[in-house]
């Protein structure tokens, strides 16, 4: 139940993966305050849904889907990119320095992960280099995956299905 009554909304359009960003004025306590909501772009979250998050490691190959339960040995973790911020595409090289990149607070940190790739199952984009990170917190994650401008992650606890997290 909301305490808050939404006086109005106003959409407004942008040109990045956040599609929509919505302000709704708000009234508490005698003050007005606008809260910003950004929603996803519906065809962006389709294209995450419709990708196969692999990765190889030494007990065999990992498959996540979002929505699903993935067998890891692990209490939490992440699957993370560094590659095309904002999901606009960059070359090779540039995603490549972005993944070293990536790659240096998970080493620093302690962090366990494996390398994968996230690859779309309807073939309209190139597999994305990534890390699935082991152990991590969500707060971790999001934080990491914010300072590189993704627009989400896949997390997962033991036993819980993987989610999609949107991170700005």
């Amino acid at each position: 139940v909301c305490r808050f009554p939404i006086l109005r909304v106003k959409s407004i359009t942008s040109r990045s993966a956040f599609e929509r960003c919505e302000s709704i004025p708000i009234r508490r306590a005698g003050r007005s305050s606008v809260l910003k909501v950004t929603m996803p772009d519906p065809r962006l979250e389709a294209a995450y849904r419709a990708t196969d998050y692999v990765v190889d490691a030494p007990a065999g190959r990992i498959v996540i889907h979002i929505d699903e339960i993935a067998t890891i040995d692990a209490d939490s973790w992440a699957f993370l990119t560094a590659c095309n911020p904002m999901s606009v595409p960059l070359t090779p090289a540039e995603n490549d320095a972005r993944m070293t990149e990536l790659e240096r607070p998970l080493v620093a940190g302690g962090h366990r992960f494996g390398r994968g790739a996230g690859v779309s199952r309807v073939g309209d984009w190139p597999p994305e280099p990534s890390f699935l990170v082991f152990d991590i917190e969500e707060t971790s994650a999001v934080a990491l995956a914010r300072g590189f401008d993704q627009a989400a992650i896949v997390f997962a606890r033991r036993g819980e299905p993987a989610r999609l997290v949107w991170v700005n």
